[in-house]
């Protein structure tokens, strides 16, 4: 389980880089954040997608891809891509 100061740095980062690239904080950005921190780690968008299907909110697949582009841009996810075309994101430590 993440600690509380890691999480508090994890969405202290991404307010900061969503502030100012002009980008807003939405629901969708927020569930899929929440996801990430409590899967921790190795997970592709579809793995995202899958465990957000449930949700009320229906997020698509494209919207998850952005949001991962962001969280990586933000620097508190890390992206590896495999030769098959698929990546992986996990947290930054």
């Amino acid at each position: 389980m993440l600690s509380q100061s890691y999480r508090s740095w994890f969405f202290d980062k991404v307010n900061f880089h969503l502030t100012s690239k002009g980008l807003k904080k939405t629901s969708q950005r927020t569930l899929i954040m929440n996801v990430i921190l409590s899967r921790g780690g190795h997970l592709s968008a579809e793995d995202v997608f899958s465990e957000l299907k449930s949700s009320k909110e229906a997020i698509g697949l494209a919207t998850i891809y952005r949001t991962l582009k962001v969280l990586k841009e933000s620097g508190v996810i890390e992206e590896h891509s495999f030769v098959e075309g698929k990546s992986i994101f996990e947290l930054s430590f």
